[in-house]
């Protein structure tokens, strides 16, 4: 049973092998299309020695002036400057862990991990070499020599940062001895494989045999490690190498070995000795020589092999993940060959092919702008249409009739047959300067009318046939007989014929007219027309576009098809395919029907043979381009141009904490700047990228993959940024960016201060209470301290002299009849008292009520001294009496010591001023002088009689004074001064007191 199941495997095996290698083993010619990189794209060299594929998708490129990594859109070099021992890399090799290996001719071999490199020193007295390479998932190993006594052969490994030399034997001539027939190769483990003729075998350091290889395969068993080039063993049990034809892959896990010729034979060159070959994957290998290249599986079975294009002469040739094919050699810099390379096919190369048309059954093409050719529906060859017509510019189809009509500078074809079309010239008379002068139609575009009948442009001149193409009327001139300028096409559409050219026609009762109302933009030349639906036409621009067009006013730009050149439009699964002068576009329509985007592109990176496309249409998924260069089928099923969109971060200095994490501290960076990259082969010249901050935020677009963000404020924000390419491939990519703050910027410390600033105002406000309490009992305290002064000056006002003295000066008129003046007297006196009482509820009186009072009481005063006392009361001019005000019960009492203690004790007339004088709004200076006795005799007298009872209102006037200028809360600021006249001048008798009141604040209006 286990023989019959060997053997049906066996068979599967083999009929597998044999379908791929007839489905697989494509022509070079299926390679016609390719990429160049060089110089102007950002390559330091063209002479490339090695290409690779890093285990991140990257590619990297050997090459005489330092290592470069692609992402297809830039090239990194790494050189000399970065850390590298020499710019002149000719060897690289891989490790799983992302690794990029280096070999030099330099004692300083090492890695670049992470964009950093890294370089270390060999021992001293060892001559590394690399002709095998031993590759584990983090570290590489490689053969070399150290030279003692004798040549000793071992591996070097990094250990300590340095590369150390162990795993040594003495280099005797069994092991790659010269002229002998065994060879041998030091393993890791202590371990030596010897090859020869029969058998490959395995021992220790001491020549214990461990095992025995066997041969899986009957190919050539190469019999010296010195044929062969450099060798490599993965895993510990992996071990290929090849020769110039051939390789051998041995398995050192189940003890076997396969040999097979994969390469043609070919002339040596001196930059390629032997075949180059990678692993591919974890179960195949690729590899090449010159311009061949394979992929095999572990038995050596072929999976693919091509023959490239002889661009140059190719040394490396590389397969990516993604499936595209990279060239490279010493002489012609870097050729991709994308992925979807296989599926673009060239045709006519080299010649103009101007018109390229679906008919249902066939695809008709005109190329070198006279021929027209038809290629059957699955038939891979076109042939030609004969014709004598001239010049073919219009082909069209009518299919219920399966009838096919094309126009030519000559005339017309028209016909079932493609290979037998009838053709009807014509040919019409210019009469110049009296000479008949045959003129040719030079038909430009032709249509089949609702009856059958037919119509075509030729310049200015409109032709109408009948069925069978035979004229009928021309129309030879446009509106206001002249010409239609720049006629180029025809449509008829809604009962209506329309004549594009540098402008909007249409046909009316047999007369063309100009469409008015049109934009601009549409008026400069229309170059196509296409029914779109019953409401709307699309109308082709030279330049602005498509439009949608109503067939009236109505003109509404077609979004994506902005600035383009439309050469011709074709719709299909409810898309706008657009023809232009950069690309083929493909726009989706909205589901209001007159909205769009634009949906894919495609451009000479895709496979067309310039961006300028003169026409398209399409077999089924195949998209037919018509260039000045030839035509070009691209295969458009669905995920043939479908790849990998990989953002990542490029910034890469001390605040990039990983691959997603950018942290750093506030204040560190004025301006946040964020390089970004994209990894998406083989190029990225249509690429568009938009970035957003936030989930929620909306993308905004940017021409770059530089984000500047400025100063951030603390905290943690998304990034979020998205790269996608011409044909809707796309790639998002998230970095959190940290932005740490400050000390005083943390929760702890913002918790700290909203704490303190609690306290504090705790603490503020618990001592402006007490201080308001405080002030409150020192004010009431004050108000009642003020409320009994003022109730003591009131005293003082109303004293008993004061009072007994009216009373008798009353009664004194009575005795001496004299009634009026005593009634005079006691309403006078009446009225003062009244007016103590009023006022003395004020804490402050108007300038106009303390004169009115001073002038009162010393009136009554006059008449009690009848002549022996005059006073006067000057107010300064500048003071408004009716707005200033002054503390009450102030002045009376100073005045009435005036006449009481300086008048009243002299012997004589005295005299008694008072003078307002302005200092400014908010203060008066008021003097009060007599030419009494004066201060000094007085205080004689009051110390002479004991009754002193009147020296208690000067006391009271000073405690009030005092308060009033000491107390905070007061509003008043009140300056005292009192002097005896006689102390200036002894011949003066008399006292002046000078006061000022001055008001802290501004006066409110009474």
């Amino acid at each position: 049973m286990n023989a019959l199941c060997n053997v049906i495997l066996r068979f599967r095996r083999a009929v597998l092998f044999l379908l791929l290698q007839t489905v697989l083993l494509p022509l070079h010619a299926q390679f016609e299309h390719y990429i160049s990189l060089g110089n102007r794209e950002g390559m330091p060299s063209n002479n490339i020695y090695q290409l690779l594929e890093g285990t991140d998708g990257f590619i990297w490129i050997g090459t005489n002036r330092g290592l470069v990594r692609y992402d297809g859109r830039t090239f990194r070099v790494f050189t000399t400057r970065d850390g590298l021992p020499t710019n002149d890399i000719w060897q690289m090799e891989i490790t799983p862990d992302g690794k990029v290996w280096f070999i030099s001719r330099s004692k300083r071999w090492g890695y670049i991990w992470k964009d950093r490199v890294y370089s270390f020193q060999a021992a001293e007295g060892t001559i590394p070499s690399s002709s095998f390479f031993f590759i584990d998932r983090d570290n590489l190993r490689f053969e070399g020599g150290k030279r003692q006594n004798t040549l000793l052969s071992g591996i070097f490994a990094l250990r300590d940062n340095v590369w150390q030399f162990e795993d040594s034997l003495a280099y005797p001539e069994s092991i790659r001895g010269v002229g002998l027939d065994m060879r041998g190769l030091i393993l890791p483990g202590r371990k030596v494989m010897y090859t020869g003729t029969d058998p490959v075998y395995i021992t220790d350091f001491e020549n214990n045999r461990l095992f025995t290889l066997r041969n899986k395969g009957n190919g050539p068993m190469l019999t010296s490690f010195r044929e062969v080039g450099l060798g490599r063993l993965w895993d510990g049990y992996l071990l290929m190498y090849m020769s110039r034809e051939s390789a051998t892959l041995f398995n050192l896990r189940d003890k076997s070995f396969v040999s097979r010729k994969l390469f043609d034979s070919s002339e040596t060159q001196v930059f390629q000795g032997f075949a180059e070959y990678q692993r591919y994957g974890a179960h195949y290998f690729q590899g090449s020589k010159y311009n061949q290249f394979v992929i095999v599986d572990s038995n050596l079975n072929f999976i693919e092999k091509h023959n490239f294009p002889e661009i140059y002469p190719a040394a490396h040739i590389l397969k990516d993940r993604g499936g595209n094919y990279w060239m490279a050699g010493p002489q012609g810099g870097l050729t991709v060959f994308p992925h979807y390379s296989l599926d673009v096919q060239r045709y006519f190369n080299g010649e103009k092919v101007t018109i390229v048309c679906q008919t249902g059954k066939e695809l008709i093409v005109v190329a070198g702008g006279n021929t027209p050719y038809v290629r059957t529906n699955g038939d891979t060859l076109f042939k030609r249409i004969k014709h004598t017509i001239d010049f073919v510019i219009s082909v069209n189809s009518y299919a219920p009739e399966n009838l096919y009509y094309m126009g030519g500078r000559l005339g017309t074809l028209y016909g079932n047959d493609l290979h037998n079309l009838r053709e009807v010239r014509y040919t019409y008379v210019n009469v110049k300067s009296g000479l008949r002068l045959p003129v040719h139609p030079n038909i430009k575009d032709m249509i089949r009318l609702p009856d059958g009948s037919y119509m075509a442009l030729s310049g200015s001149r409109l032709h109408f046939f009948d069925r069978n193409l035979q004229t009928r009327y021309d129309i030879v001139y446009g509106p206001g007989r002249h010409y239609i300028y720049g006629a180029r096409k025809l449509l008829y559409w809604n009962n209506t014929l329309y004549i594009g050219g540098d402008g909007m026609y249409r046909l009316h009762n047999d007369s063309v007219q100009v469409v008015p109302g049109l934009p601009e933009s549409m008026q400069k030349g229309i170059l196509y027309l296409l029914p779109f639906s019953k409401e709307y036409m699309l109308v082709g621009t030279d330049g602005s576009g498509v439009y949608l067009y109503d067939g009236a006013q109505r003109a509404i730009p077609v979004a994506g098809s902005e600035g383009f050149v439309i050469n011709k439009i074709v719709l299909r699964n409810r898309a706008m395919w657009i023809a232009t002068d950069n690309g083929v576009h493909r726009i989706e329509a909205g589901p209001d029907g007159h909205s769009s985007y634009l949906a894919e592109s495609f451009y000479m990176e895709d496979g067309l043979l310039s961006n300028n496309v003169n026409s398209i249409d399409f077999t089924g998924d195949t998209l037919w381009a018509a260039h000045d260069q030839g035509l070009v089928a691209l295969n458009l099923s669905r995920g043939k141009y479908r790849t990998s969109i990989r953002p990542f971060l490029d910034t890469r200095d001390i605040y990039r904490i990983n691959d997603s994490t950018y942290a750093l501290t506030y204040g560190d960076l004025e301006n946040i700047e964020l390089d970004f990259g994209v990894l998406a082969l083989p190029v990225q010249k249509y690429m568009t990228y938009s970035f957003k901050l936030g989930e929620n935020a909306g993308w905004f677009t940017s021409a770059t993959t530089t984000l500047s963000l400025g100063k951030m404020n603390p905290g943690e924000q998304y990034i979020y940024f998205r790269a996608a390419d011409q044909h809707g491939n796309s790639g998002q990519f998230r970095l959190l960016l940290q932005v740490r703050p400050l000390w005083y910027q943390t929760f702890w410390a913002k918790a700290g201060l909203v704490l303190l600033i609690i306290l504090l105002a705790t603490g503020v406000t618990l001592l402006l209470r007490l201080r308001a309490e405080r002030r409150q009992k020192a004010a009431l305290s004050l108000k009642g301290r003020m409320s009994e002064l003022e109730l003591q000056a009131l005293r003082s006002q109303m004293n008993p002299h004061f009072v007994f003295n009216s009373l008798n000066a009353i009664q004194f008129f009575v005795i001496k009849n004299k009634v009026e003046l005593s009634e005079a007297y006691l309403a006078k006196f009446s009225k003062l008292v009244r007016m103590f009482f009023e006022y003395s509820r004020y804490d402050s009186l108007l300038l106009e009520q303390e004169i009115d009072l001073l002038e009162r009481y010393l009136e009554i005063e006059k008449l009690r001294f009848e002549d022996k006392l005059s006073y006067r009361v000057e107010v300064d001019e500048r003071i408004d009496t009716e707005e200033m005000e002054i503390p009450s019960m102030i002045l009376q009492p100073i005045v009435e010591n005036a006449v009481n203690h300086g008048i009243f004790h002299k012997r004589g007339n005295g005299r008694v001023e008072v003078v307002f004088t302005y200092i400014n709004d908010n203060s008066v200076h008021v003097q009060v002088k007599d030419d009494g006795v004066g201060i000094h005799a007085m205080r004689e007298m009051y110390r002479n009689d004991t009754r002193n009872y009147r020296s208690r209102s000067s006391e009271v006037l000073k405690e009030r004074l005092k308060i009033l200028s000491e107390n905070k809360l007061s509003k008043w600021q009140v300056k005292y001064s009192i002097r005896d006249l006689g102390e200036e001048d002894p011949g003066l008798t008399g006292t002046q007191v000078d006061i000022e009141f001055i008001y802290k604040a501004e006066r409110d209006a009474r």
